[in-house]
Parts: C-alpha cells; structure tokens; sequence
C-alpha cells in the first residue's frame, strides 16, 4: 500500500509508491521526508544555469562574466581554468577516514577555483554572454548549445541558426517562440512539432506547413485554425492581445 507522507519543507502532501519503499528498504536507505518537487529543486539549486554576473578572475585580477557569484566563490576565467598556467593538484589533501565524506567535499570545493562559465571559448566567436556553449557564432543570452549561430533569449539549443526566444530546440532555423521544436523553418509559437515550416501556433504536429492555429495534427497543409484545444487556445489569445497593445 502506496504511503501518504507531508513534506518537512513546503508542507504538501506526496505519495511513496510501494516500489520506491521497497527499493529503499532492499538498498537500506531512509524513506524520503521530502516531496519530490522539493528534492529536485534541492539538486538544481546547486546550478546556476541561465545568470551571469561581472566578477574579478582570481587568477590575473581580470574583469570577466561568471555564472558563479563572485561573492560566494573564488573564479577563475574559463581561459585560465582551461590553460596550464595552474596546477589543481595543489589543492589536494589527503582523506580523512574518520570524517564524512561530503563534509570534506564541501571544504575542498570553497578552495579550488571554479570556471566563471562552462564554455570551450575557442569555438565561440562574438558571443560572450553564453554559458554552457560550444561552437556559437553571434549569439546572446544563450545556455546551453552547441553549434549555433545568430541564436537570442534561448537555452537547450543544437545546430540552430536565427531562433529567439525558444527552448529545447534543435535542428531548426528562423524560428520564434518554440519549444521542443525540432526541424522547424521558418515557425512561430510553436511546442512539440517536428518537420514543420512557415507556420504559426502549432501544438503537438508534425508534418505541417503553411498552417495556422493547429493542434494535434499530421502531414497537412495550408490549414487554418483546426483542431484547437485547451494546450494552443490560451496562447493565441494572449499574443493576440500583445499584439493589439502595440498596434
């Protein structure tokens, strides 16, 4: 029988299913007091992913950005972390058996300097304000990509060329507003479309081209306002009224 427990941090109610028991009780671990929201948010919370600050490069006193507050933590430029010029084997300390582990883990990381940004700055070019990036051309404000060129406001993007403001997006070109996109051309508000070109608010299609307001949809064309539901409905709305304000 599935237990019911509250969370000792947001109070919510959440479920142990009878296999999570069993597996803890089988590998001898604690059944868990906090939600699973709660837990998730505990391990993201230890990555920055989508902030960046002006900070001071340890290392040669440089102004650089970092996605580490410079407060918290000494920093080092991703050239300098990347380069020779320091030896991380200087930090080293023996281990101490009697101690526990991660109280000596979180010791050694408040010594040994971090990289300001998760970034191989030899394949980037004219795009300083990334992180989590390879191989960027003319890019800002994008978190983690690769092989992107002319990409703005965006994170999780892969060989993508002239998207804004999207998420999740990859394969894709002069796109707007997407997320989960992929192989789209020329797409506008899109979510979980693959293979879709000159279209606007597309909602879980594929195949589709020339098409406005579609949802759930496969393999048509020249399409206007089929199949609309509760996912696409609400978004067209509240872009048309964004619309109206600027006109």
């Amino acid at each position: 029988m599935s237990q019911h427990r509250v969370c000792q941090i947001s109070g919510n109610t959440f479920v142990i299913s009878d296999e999570e028991e069993k597996y803890c009780t089988v590998h001898d671990i604690p059944l868990p007091t906090i939600s699973p929201e709660e837990r998730l948010r505990s391990v993201t919370a230890f990555d920055n992913a989508i902030n960046l600050y002006h900070g001071e490069c340890a290392f040669t006193k440089e102004k650089i950005l970092t996605s580490i507050p410079p407060e918290r933590h000494h920093v080092y430029s991703a050239e300098i972390f990347a380069s020779d010029k320091w030896d991380a084997l200087t930090f080293g300390r023996a281990y101490d058996f009697s101690r526990p582990f991660f109280e000596q883990f979180a010791e050694l990381l408040k010594l040994v300097p971090l990289p300001s940004r998760l970034v191989i700055v030899s394949t980037l070019e004219n795009s300083n304000y990334v992180n989590g990036v390879t191989a960027a051309k003319n890019c800002y404000l994008l978190f983690n990509g690769t092989n992107c060129e002319d990409c703005l406001f965006c994170r999780v993007l892969n060989q993508c060329k002239n998207v804004l403001d999207s998420f999740s997006t990859q394969n894709s070109e002069l796109c707007y507003g997407c997320i989960n996109v992929n192989q789209g051309y020329q797409l506008f508000w899109a979510e979980n479309c693959s293979n879709c070109n000159d279209s606007y608010f597309l909602f879980n299609c594929q195949n589709l081209k020339h098409c406005y307001g579609c949802e759930n949809l496969k393999g048509i064309r020249n399409v206007l306002l089929r199949n609309i539901k509760k996912n696409l409905k609400p978004r067209i709305l509240v872009v048309m009224k964004l619309g109206n304000k600027n006109i």
